[in-house]
């Protein structure tokens, strides 16, 4: 079976290493990109079949991306975004977005993200992915971070 590729655009090193091995622990194929120039070079060059997109960005916002896809002809490529920058509704209606993570994020939240932006036969409606996290949940997150 082929490897789904997923395109991490994160700034934060630390947090795009630790969202790439959580999703190539999962059988995805990832590539990933620090900012707009780059993840528009990976775009061409990788093919993703979904991207999970910071907002932040050191040469431009993530929303730069979705637009950028959003005006590609097919195939559709959506796009999740991850952020602790809150999305609104006319946000989301920027590109093609299928989800909306907050940070902190549980890897395995990203992970049935991804699951269900693939699975998707029809452009998705934007949707929250997960609501913020418990303390639990939070505390571990850190805690592997501290790893």
């Amino acid at each position: 079976m082929d490897e789904r590729r997923v395109l991490l655009v994160e700034d934060d090193l630390l947090l795009r290493r630790l969202m790439q091995r959580s999703l190539a622990a999962r059988g995805y194929r990832v590539a990933e990109a620090g900012g707009v120039a780059e993840a528009l070079r990976e775009l061409a060059l990788f093919a993703p079949e979904v991207v999970v997109l910071a907002l932040g960005l050191p040469d431009g916002s993530g929303w730069d991306v979705a637009r950028h896809l959003a005006e590609q002809p097919a195939p559709h490529v959506p796009v999740i975004i991850c952020s602790s920058h809150p999305a609104t509704a006319q946000d989301l209606r920027l590109g093609p977005v299928a989800g909306y993570i907050p940070k902190p994020f549980d890897p395995g939240v990203l992970a049935d993200a991804v699951n269900l932006a693939l699975a998707a036969e029809a452009p998705p409606q934007p949707r929250a992915a997960a609501g913020p996290l418990d303390r639990d949940q939070e505390a571990a997150f850190f805690s592997s971070l501290a790893h």
